[in-house]
């Protein structure tokens, strides 16, 4: 991926992108709006940056975080809930049906209602 990234990187992120990280749902504005500002950054810096990301192992960190860990993901793409479990036993997450990688821009009320639950779910 990251050789195709180098030789066509606009294309490529577009490709990447549209195939792995939108729904069938994602409005068109979203698609159009985070499409724009991945394909108008620096190549060589977002190829770094996904190489640091790609190279990152998050075990090490898990582990040694002891207070409570929530994510609202995405049902686009599973959540091992048991295997981040495995490092953080205080993992949890809340599923947000029908939106991509970016939930908080697909379906900001929800996102936001889901938050607040969240939150308040924190505080007891």
């Amino acid at each position: 991926m990251l050789k195709q990234l180098r030789a066509d990187y606009k294309g490529e992120t577009a490709k990447f992108m549209t195939q792995y990280l939108f729904a069938p749902s994602t409005p068109a504005a979203v698609k159009d709006r985070v499409l724009s500002q991945a394909i108008s950054a620096p190549p060589e810096i977002a190829i770094r940056l996904l190489e640091a990301a790609i190279a990152y192992d998050p075990i090490p960190a898990m582990r040694e975080i002891k207070v409570p860990i929530r994510a609202i993901n995405a049902d686009l793409h599973p959540t091992n809930l048991e295997g981040n479990r495995k490092s953080a036993p205080q993992f949890d997450a809340v599923i947000m049906k029908g939106v991509g990688h970016y939930p908080m821009l697909e379906d900001p009320a929800r996102f936001n209602e889901l938050l607040a639950g969240v939150l308040r779910d924190l505080r007891k």
